[in-house]
Formats: structure tokens, C-alpha cells, sequence
């Protein structure tokens, strides 16, 4: 199972894919949050939003070395 700060696939809102970031584990699922949630939740700051998502929504744990980046694209 994939432990805090690993990047993980979910199946979210109306069958739509997103790339989260894990902050805990729990019994049947993960709690998760953004790249900013979590980025803001490492420097304590306990008000970034996190949702709970059951294990089965869970595709997969990401490999940091070829996972997308979920960071926002800049304009140059």
C-alpha cells in the first residue's frame, strides 16, 4: 500500500483520473490532497484540504521517477 507523500492514480468525480498525493493511510482507503495541499500540510499548516478515497478508487501508487508532474504548468 503506498505511504505519505507517495503520488497515487484514483479514480475520482465522474470517472475522472487524478494524480494525488498521499497523506495517511487508513483501514479501506487513503486520505489524500493536492501537490499544494500536501506541500502546505509539511509545513503544518493544518487548514490544506484532504479527501478520503476507499481503497477500490485507488488505481495505483506512482513511481516518483516516471510520474507526471502535478505541479500547474507555468506560462512562460
Amino acid at each position: 500500500m503506498a505511504t505519505r507523500g507517495d503520488r497515487v492514480l484514483v479514480h475520482g468525480y465522474k470517472g475522472r483520473e487524478a494524480i494525488l498525493r498521499v497523506w495517511e493511510t487508513r483501514a479501506g482507503g487513503l486520505v489524500l490532497s493536492s501537490e499544494d495541499g500536501y506541500r502546505r500540510l509539511m509545513q503544518g499548516d493544518q487548514t490544506a484540504p484532504l479527501v478520503g478515497f476507499p481503497a477500490r478508487d485507488v488505481k495505483g501508487v506512482l513511481d516518483a521517477a516516471t510520474a507526471p508532474s502535478t505541479e500547474p504548468r507555468r506560462r512562460a
